[in-house]
């Protein structure tokens, strides 16, 4: 329970202090979650949303039935991401859904799986450098553990535990 209350107090600061912010006049170029280009009339992203292992899948999409090898090129934590900008963006907050296939380019270069992490900071470091203006980074995951562990029931309903890794690195 204190993970939601700390969630819900988190994401209640943040839409306080961002919703305000407002569109200066730069001619700075910035990505929407679409990849569209956001114009300088529109507001700059406040988020950044990306995913070091984008193809981290559920076991119910993946048929499989350990969850450490749950993964999917289309049916994956990315539609999580996805779903969260279009949550951001219905509150006037703007942001950009990475969707690079860190995957994808990991297994092109012939990477092992723990230098995941190398691979997204590339894309991180480009969006921060292009797009001053972002104040929070969000890189989505799955939790590998079993349902009965990342669950929680509430009033007979099931719902994701959440869990934050909260860092203040430069």
């Amino acid at each position: 329970m204190k993970r939601f209350i700390l969630l819900g107090i988190l994401l209640s600061l943040f839409l306080m202090g961002c919703t305000s912010q407002t569109t200066g006049n730069s001619e700075e170029k910035v990505f929407k979650s679409s990849d569209e280009v956001v114009t300088k009339d529109e507001p700059k992203p406040l988020v950044f949303i990306y995913h070091t292992h984008n193809k981290e899948s559920f076991i119910s999409e993946t048929q499989v039935q350990e969850p450490n090898i749950a993964y999917h090129d289309s049916k994956n934590i990315t539609l999580v991401g996805k779903r969260f900008s279009q949550e951001l963006i219905e509150r006037n907050i703007s942001n950009i859904h990475d969707n690079a296939d860190i995957m994808d380019i990991m297994e092109k270069k012939g990477l092992s799986f723990n230098q995941s992490y190398r691979v997204s900071r590339d894309s991180l470091q480009e969006a921060i450098e292009n797009n001053k203006s972002i104040k929070m980074v969000f890189d989505i995951h799955r939790d590998s553990q079993k349902r009965d562990n990342t669950t929680i029931k509430i009033n007979g309903k099931d719902y994701a535990r959440i869990s934050f890794v909260i860092s203040n690195s430069k």
